[in-house]
């Protein structure tokens, strides 16, 4: 016996119902319970702050309590690899930071790739700063760069870990101006920052968010910001490009992920509650505050702008003897 093509045509369309009714169901009846949101870095920075003020506006529109829970070390890849060996059914989600596409490129063999993950939505790119020690002897940024030409390795810069984000931002600076600073990373940005502010370390580049309230009090100094243009809400504070160092662009982004079998469906869930968060003014408004810029890049855009900041840094990494080790 033989099927006509109508036949065959409908048992297809049949099948394709069939297969795609329980990732729809599954959507449809998402979240069944708390949902876990990991951040990799330690509680009190910048990842941090963002991935709580995104926690607190997704929890209503989900209907279920959106519970952070920080699990800091070796720059968010502890975090990321216990992640990749839970259930992809949306109920525990990942923040991850620039320092994720980092990653891959400082590792013989990485037990993650970006391709290990599905990209929901980018929560927003911040601008890194230069926060030194007030007490240098210097009066702005170009006094800065000739007091580190002048005493090669003898000034420290600290970081968030080997990997992280200000560590590469430190090696672009460093490849760029010709300057040579010791390394000495730390267990998050907030100790970082003490260590600036207690004269252990010369410099550490964060976000203007987690700096700028330290600026303000004096406990720390902002000599220029890594961006293309002036911060709208620090106009006296110089780019590194108008001090004297051009093409000192460094950011940091926020991106809310899944595992790769994460459901499409599901996807598209929280992306629609993302996109409903980022319309409400009170939530720009505290974004703005933080000095963080919100994005509206779809889930697939989010994922070429991963892949695009690793081919950025690929080759500071290999510059500054960062590969694969």
């Amino acid at each position: 016996m033989t099927l006509s093509r109508y036949t065959t045509a409908a048992l297809s369309l049949a099948l394709c119902g069939a297969l795609a009714a329980p990732a729809a169901n599954a959507a449809e009846d998402y979240p069944q319970g708390p949902v876990r949101l990991i951040v990799g870095y330690s509680a009190g920075g910048a990842t941090d702050i963002v991935s709580r003020i995104f926690a607190d506006r997704l929890s209503p529109l989900l209907g279920q309590p959106v519970i952070v829970e920080n699990r800091p070390g070796a720059a968010g890849t502890v975090a990321a690899q216990e992640f990749l060996t839970l259930e992809p059914d949306g109920h525990t989600l990942l923040v991850v930071a620039a320092s994720h596409t980092f990653y891959p490129l400082t590792t013989a063999e990485p037990v993650y790739q970006l391709e290990d993950f599905k990209t929901i939505g980018l929560l927003g790119v911040a601008s890194n700063v230069f926060a030194t020690d007030p007490d240098l002897p210097v009066d702005d940024f170009a006094g800065f760069l000739a007091l580190l030409r002048d005493n090669p390795g003898q000034y420290f810069h600290g970081s968030s870990g080997v990997g992280s984000t200000s560590h590469f931002s430190s090696e672009l600076f460093q490849q760029l101006a010709d300057v040579d600073m010791v390394h000495v990373p730390f267990p998050g940005s907030a100790r970082a920052l003490q260590a600036v502010m207690g004269g252990e370390i010369a410099m550490h580049m964060d976000t203007m968010s987690t700096a700028m309230p330290h600026h303000e009090q004096g406990t720390i100094r902002i000599l220029a910001i890594a961006a293309e243009e002036r911060d709208p809400g620090a106009p006296d504070i110089p780019t590194a490009t108008e001090a004297g160092l051009p093409g000192m662009v460094s950011n940091t982004y926020y991106a809310l992920v899944g595992q790769a079998d994460l459901s499409d469906a599901i996807v598209d869930k929280i992306a629609s509650a993302w996109a409903e968060i980022r319309a409400d003014e009170g939530f720009q408004q505290r974004m703005r505050e933080l000095r963080v810029p919100t994005s509206d890049a779809s889930p697939e855009e989010t994922m070429q702008f991963m892949l695009n900041e690793t081919a950025i840094w690929r080759d500071v990494a290999e510059r500054a003897g960062l590969g694969p080790q």
